[in-house]
């Protein structure tokens, strides 16, 4: 039976700057947010110089709850912020319990991450605050607004979590981020809480990494009331990574796979072509090895066993179903699944018998519902009542997860497909078609030109942020398509200018080969200069411009990369080659090395813009070494980077997979280039 927990996710937004004065007790503020909702927090400063710490309440409390803890912490000489979440407490805001289901998770995944970030940048901004030392903590849902807030500032250099779990992209920042420690907490009363956060934990491989778990405390800040060893430990642990031996990221922590926790590594395996088959006996020697050892929550590996069959990976989705029997053996809906997967391979009596054994289990099962329970027992009977192997006879929540995975369009329908993303106001946009950036003289002169789609009721003095999309196909030998035509980039054009920016799609010289790339890195390089020199009648803002890469063309971010120019400030790469690919010619590889996006990092460190990097979890394995090795290195060196995994994703999922995920990361690089184009 697929069940499985909902997860508040978060993706970047807008920041606020509100300078104010030290002060000498605490004191309730009124942050704007960035739509102008009042926010309410309570600042508490310190008596000298020193680090801060931001605190997130858990979704049924408020801020007050932290307010013994603020204390403790200020009196350390910690500045501490803590703040009620929109629709919490005294900040502003439609109730957060009086919305529909869909328009919580709306707020907590696109709105909450821009209010969050205006109480960060409020605490960064205060008078003896060290802004490049900061911590968080968070409670429950507050888990996961903590991690998303360290992966979008670098400057949190560790984290406190209680009670709470997070999404693919906060497990993607603590495998990466294993310079961070990081302390949780949690209580075997509360649910299954604690073999998750346990989970959670081993994506991180900071030998520092500290758990606490208690017998009944509770949830979140309920327990500090149980056990009131945990705020002091809490303060402790600031005091240790803020204070006495501070947080400093080198190149050594940052290096994984030799770095990765355990849940990380045995994660990535089950990712993997052939990982699941291989997994079992990991996991058995492991269990010897430590019996209280969680290398995944059952949940979990029962989701990712569904995503296999749903793709047509039917065996890979077995061995996963029978890990979680070995793993999970006194739980009803692990047999079930594994029925299900049964009934997808055509093996229909082995189907009936798991499907018989989860009726069994449903007698003893504690961990269910009386809505589960009803649940899991139609599905088996379902299962029971079958004559057929899979189609028609299967169980109805297997009938669409055996069909095969979509195959990848030809091309030329790639070519016309949109992104997966729609936004209101994506028709109003004005667009200029056709602006001459270059001519150029090769057999006869070629014009190299640039859309621009440009906000709607633009004026003639407006002048907005720009993104510069970078397309792909690079091809052997030949112009190759202009991709400013192509849907996705047309529809990018107008996502970015409904967002408030001037999107601006061009054509250029690209070929592979080294003449292909500097044409190609060449003719970057000098649209950047026509949109600068003409950014009065273009409607753009200078001094305000990012480049974002697709696939091949990652191999143009040399370009901003190598310069650093201050008027770039922000670089967003998506499936794109960052390192030189295997099997190419000796002196195209040492060309390579000298101009890939990785070596101009290595080159200028923390000096280059914010980055975000999106990959997809199913591209080609080549491709993706090359991104880890960015993303390492990127940490390595102190760059402000964000990583957005689409794991069952395609190499082009935002026009191929047609999924929340792939909305979501859509959205949240919106969000992360109005926040740095600001």
């Amino acid at each position: 039976m697929r069940l499985r927990y909902a997860i508040l996710g978060c993706a970047a937004a807008c920041l606020l700057s509100v300078p104010a004065e030290a002060q000498t007790a605490k004191r309730d503020v009124d942050l704007a947010a960035p739509d102008g909702v009042k926010l309410k927090a309570t600042y508490y400063p310190a008596a000298k110089p020193g680090p801060g710490v931001l605190l997130l309440h858990q979704c049924n409390r408020e801020r007050s709850r932290w307010n013994a803890l603020a204390q403790r912490l200020n009196d350390r000489g910690i500045h501490v912020v803590t703040m009620d979440y929109r629709g919490y407490g005294e900040s502003g805001g439609e109730r957060h319990v009086d919305l529909p289901p869909q328009e919580r998770v709306r707020r907590s995944t696109e709105v909450w991450p821009g209010d969050i970030d205006v109480a960060f940048r409020f605490l960064l901004e205060q008078q003896g605050v060290d802004r490049e030392n900061v911590g968080a903590a968070g409670a429950s849902c507050g888990v996961n607004n903590s991690l998303q807030l360290a992966r979008r500032h670098s400057n949190v250099k560790t984290v406190v979590l209680l009670s709470g779990t997070t999404n693919d992209q906060g497990r993607d920042y603590l495998q990466y981020a294993a310079w961070m420690p990081v302390f949780v907490a949690a209580s075997h009363d509360d649910g299954g809480i604690v073999p998750s956060m346990r989970w959670l934990l081993g994506f991180s491989g900071n030998a520092q990494n500290k758990m606490l778990e208690y017998k009944a405390a509770g949830h979140g800040t309920d327990m500090f009331a149980i056990e009131t060893g945990l705020e002091p430990a809490i303060g402790d642990w600031f005091t240790q990574h803020l204070i006495r031996s501070p947080v400093k990221r080198t190149l050594a922590s940052s290096a994984a796979p030799a770095s990765l926790g355990p849940s990380a590594a045995f994660w990535k395996m089950l990712n993997e072509p052939g990982g699941p088959a291989r997994a079992r006996p990991i996991y058995e020697a492991e269990k010897k090895k430590d019996p209280r050892v969680i290398l995944f929550p059952e949940v979990e590996v029962n989701a990712l066993g569904y995503e296999r069959l749903q793709s047509g990976r039917t065996e890979d989705a077995i061995h996963l179903f029978e890990l979680n029997v070995a793993a999970y053996p006194e739980s009803a809906n692990v047999y079930d699944s594994l029925g299900d997967g049964y009934m997808a391979a055509g093996r229909v009596e082995e189907a009936k018998a798991q499907a018989r054994k989860a009726i069994e289990k449903l007698a003893t099962d504690s961990s269910l519902n009386d809505q589960g329970r009803q649940a899991i027992r139609e599905s088996a009977e379902q299962k029971l009542r079958s004559g057929g192997a899979g189609g028609d006879g299967a169980a109805s929540n297997t009938t669409t997860a055996s069909r095969p995975a979509a195959a990848t369009p030809p091309p030329a329908e790639v070519y016309r497909m949109p992104a997966v993303l729609t936004l209101p106001g994506m028709d109003a946009v004005t667009v200029r078609r056709d602006v001459v950036y270059k001519t150029v003289t090769a057999s006869a002169p070629v014009e190299l030109k640039a859309d621009f789609y440009i906000p709607a009721g633009a004026m003639a003095a407006s002048r907005y942020p720009a993104v510069i999309l970078v397309s792909g196909g690079g091809v052997e030998a030949g112009p190759g398509r202009d991709w400013r035509d192509g849907g996705v980039y047309q529809s990018y054009g107008r996502l970015l200018a409904a967002s408030g920016l001037v999107g601006i799609p061009f054509s250029k010289r690209y070929q592979r080969g080294r003449e292909g790339v500097s044409n190609g890195q060449e003719d970057l390089l000098d649209l950047i200069r026509y949109v600068r020199q003409h950014a009065a009648e273009l409607r753009v803002d200078p001094d305000r411009l990012a480049v974002w890469s697709f696939s091949a063309g990652g191999m143009l971010l040399g370009v901003p990369l190598r310069d650093a120019p201050p008027y770039v400030r922000a670089i967003v790469s998506y499936y794109a080659v960052m390192d030189a690919p295997e099997n190419v010619p000796e002196d195209y590889r040492t060309f390579l090395n000298e101009n890939t996006p990785l070596a101009m990092l290595r080159r200028n460190g923390a000096r280059v813009a914010p980055i975000l990097v999106a990959r997809a979890g199913l591209d080609n394995p080549g491709l993706n070494t090359g991104i880890d090795a960015f993303v390492r290195e990127a940490l390595a060196q102190g760059a402000e980077i964000q990583l957005l995994n689409h794991a069952q994703g395609r190499h082009g999922f935002d026009i191929l997979d047609d999924n929340e995920r792939s909305r979501e990361i859509i959205r949240a690089t919106l969000e992360f280039l109005k926040v740095h184009l600001r």
